[in-house]
């Protein structure tokens, strides 16, 4: 027979943090996409560019929900482990999508900007360079916080996001 090694206790504290984050998270997420739903309703042909930034907010609830539901599955399947590389290697995990969620918030903030600045080349430069650097110094960060704590807490990625642009 082979060695299982040692079964630890699941940390309760662990666990009932993962399911109040998860729990909250999930909230987060169903109300944002029911809300964004019923703010996109309310466009028509003769709205302005205003009418965009509560749609917006809402899909971006959903996205912070789906962030804090993610969090949450961290703590949850962090429970039974111990030692001090895991828990620090799941916190930088959380740190870095906490990261990549607030550079994501501005890029589509930015994106209310560029789409209201009414094709102004020197406002559009000025908006991109921006939104550019905050990716820099925020998003970029966070994805490497994500990657060393993937490798401490020996974690794969729960929260993967793919994009394909065609010109």
């Amino acid at each position: 027979m082979t060695n299982q090694g040692v079964q630890h206790r699941p940390n309760v504290l662990f666990n009932l943090a993962g399911l109040v984050l998860i729990v909250v998270g999930l909230g987060l997420l169903l109300y944002g996409v029911v809300m964004a739903f019923a703010a996109i309703s309310g466009v028509g042909p003769s709205s302005s560019t205003d009418d965009l930034v509560p749609i917006v907010d809402r899909f971006l609830m959903a996205v912070w929900g789906g962030l804090i539901f993610t969090f949450g599955r961290y703590l949850w399947r962090g429970a039974r482990r111990r030692g001090f590389r895991d828990r620090f290697g799941r916190l930088l995990i959380i740190a870095g999508y906490g990261l990549i969620g607030i550079a994501l918030t501005v890029g589509f903030h930015s994106a209310i900007e560029l789409w209201s600045s009414g094709g102004s080349e020197d406002a559009i430069k000025e908006i991109m360079i921006r939104t550019v650097l905050i990716f820099a110094v925020i998003g970029f960060p966070g994805a490497g916080l994500c990657a060393i704590g993937f490798r401490l807490a020996r974690e794969q990625a729960l929260a993967q996001v793919e994009t394909k642009a065609e010109f």
